[in-house]
């Protein structure tokens, strides 16, 4: 990790060391999970690859099947900080380091600000397992989603029906072959910079909207020539609770660049969860890459259908069949079988 980026960071986690330290012990919060799977992968005319919780390196398929995090948080008055760890197995270069360290305070009518590393706003699919309704993402955009985790200062604002916040950031990247982003996003802040804008709209009963716009003046992730060519990432998605058992979104995603050898992309992604009771649940998702300038892989689509049966309130098992068809490339076969633990 660069100078800069280190004195953030380590400003961060002193604001948050001081915060706890004034604070009430039970605001005081450690939090995470441990995830882990077996996964299997079939490329048509390739030998097949296999792992048991040891996150395997897979042609077709984004997954987020292991890993775990450990969250601190604390919060004193209008004060409040956030650290955690996260760690991937056979993560080059680095299995384990940083996710987010930032420091938040909230100001009058609905305003705060937050300083330090953090995630930004972009994709529908979380980056955390326990939140996801499968294994694999179904975005392919992998170096801006689902987890452009950036440095920088983030405006807020909320109220009953709706919130918006813009940020000033070090990129829009992750580190290229770093999906998870636990290492820098890119060079020193005085190489490149970003911003990206969001707005949520929920006063519509059962639906959530939501918008968001970034862009980053040099479209690579350590790019220091003042020629290389600038970025912008569009991303637009709907929630609709269709009834108590189900819920449908739809996404569209553009990006003007979606790798460093300056292509650009988009992403069509629908998916439908539907709980059949209060433990067992399915996600079925179909999703579509277009890659335009020479990438690898140009067109695609997944589909996916994915089981989930939550045995507590803190473990749940899921399974996972996606099949990919891509234009100019091999199909391929994935499957999946994840345990899921909270705390």
């Amino acid at each position: 990790m660069n100078t800069s980026k280190l004195t953030v960071v380590a400003a961060s986690l002193l604001a948050l060391a001081s915060t706890v330290s004034a604070a009430d012990m039970s605001s005081v919060k450690i939090s995470g999970y441990l995830v882990g799977a077996y996964q299997y992968e079939k490329v048509r005319g390739a030998a097949s690859t296999d792992s048991l919780f040891g996150a395997p390196a897979l042609t077709n398929f984004l997954s987020n099947g292991d890993g775990a995090r450990i969250n601190l948080s604390a919060s004193e008055g209008k004060v409040s900080g956030n650290v955690s760890l996260y760690y991937v197995p056979n993560l080059a270069p680095d299995e384990l380091g940083i996710l987010d360290a930032y420091v938040t305070v909230a100001l009058d009518s609905g305003w705060s600000v937050t300083a330090g590393k953090f995630y930004g706003p972009f994709g529908y699919e979380p980056f955390d397992s326990p939140s996801m309704n499968a294994i694999t993402y179904g975005n392919g955009l992998a170096t801006l989603i689902p987890a452009n985790d950036n440095i920088g200062v983030r405006l807020d604002y909320s109220e009953k029906d709706w919130s918006a916040n813009l940020a000033v950031v070090d990129s829009l990247y992750n580190t290229a072959g770093n999906t998870f982003a636990i290492q820098d996003t890119d060079a020193e802040l005085k190489d490149t910079k970003a911003i990206d804008l969001s707005f949520t709209y929920k006063g519509i009963t059962d639906l959530t909207l939501f918008a968001a716009y970034g862009y980053q003046d040099k479209g690579t992730v350590a790019a220091t020539n003042s020629t290389a060519k600038s970025i912008s990432l569009y991303d637009l998605w709907a929630s609709y609770n269709i009834s108590s058992d189900l819920v449908g979104a739809l996404e569209y995603v553009y990006s003007t660049n979606a790798a460093d050898s300056g292509a650009y992309g988009s992403q069509w992604l629908a998916t439908l969860n539907y709980a059949w009771d209060k433990q067992i649940s399915t996600a079925f998702r179909v999703g579509y890459n277009v890659h335009q300038a020479g990438v690898s892989g140009s067109n695609g689509t997944q589909y996916t259908i994915a089981p989930a049966y939550k045995v507590s309130d803190h473990f749940t098992v899921r399974g996972e069949f996606s099949h990919s068809s891509i234009n100019g490339a091999a199909s391929a076969n994935f499957f999946g079988l994840q345990g899921v633990f909270t705390f």
